[in-house]
C-alpha cells in the first residue's frame, strides 16, 4: 500500500512540475514573441526614417554621465550639427563605448523639425539585438 502511495505521489509532483515547465515555456515563447514584434516595429520605423530622414555630419562635443538615486549610470552624447546655417545641439539617446568627445559622426535629421535626429547606427544595433533576444527566449522556451 506504501508503494501505491509512493507512486500517487510522484505522478501528482511529476504533474505538478510538467505544468511549472509548461507554464515556464510559454512564458519564455510569449516574451521572445514580444521582444520579435518589438524589434520588427523598430526595423519599420529605422527603414523609414532612413528613406525619410537626411543624413548629416554631427560633432559629438561632449559624453555625459548621468547618475540616479539608485545609483545606475547611464551615458549619452552630446552633440552638434548644423542644417541650412543654423546650429542645433542634442543629445543622442544611444551611446557606444567607442564615441568619444570631438569625434564626427554620421545621423540623419528629420527635414520638417531638423531638431529630431537619429543615430542610424545605434538604432540597427539595438534592433539586431532585440531581434537575437526575441530568437533565444523562443529556441529556449521550445525546448521540452
Amino acid at each position: 500500500m506504501a508503494d501505491s502511495r509512493t507512486t500517487k505521489g510522484l505522478k501528482i509532483a511529476g504533474s505538478v512540475l510538467g505544468t511549472i515547465l509548461v507554464l515556464f515555456s510559454l512564458i519564455f515563447i510569449l516574451v521572445g514573441i514580444i521582444f520579435g514584434v518589438v524589434s520588427g516595429v523598430m526595423s519599420n520605423t529605422t527603414k523609414k526614417q532612413a528613406e525619410t530622414y537626411i543624413s548629416t555630419e554631427a560633432v559629438i562635443t561632449d559624453i555625459v554621465l548621468e547618475i540616479d538615486c539608485d545609483g545606475d549610470t547611464s551615458t549619452y552624447p552630446d552633440i552638434k550639427y548644423t542644417v541650412d546655417g543654423k546650429e542645433y545641439r542634442t543629445t543622442l539617446d544611444f551611446y557606444s563605448i567607442d564615441m568619444f568627445k570631438g569625434q564626427t559622426i554620421t545621423i540623419l535629421y528629420d527635414p520638417e523639425n531638423p531638431s529630431t535626429v537619429v543615430y542610424e547606427k545605434g538604432a540597427k544595433t539595438l534592433v539586431t539585438i532585440m531581434g537575437i533576444v526575441a530568437a533565444v527566449l523562443i529556441v529556449i522556451g521550445a525546448i521540452p
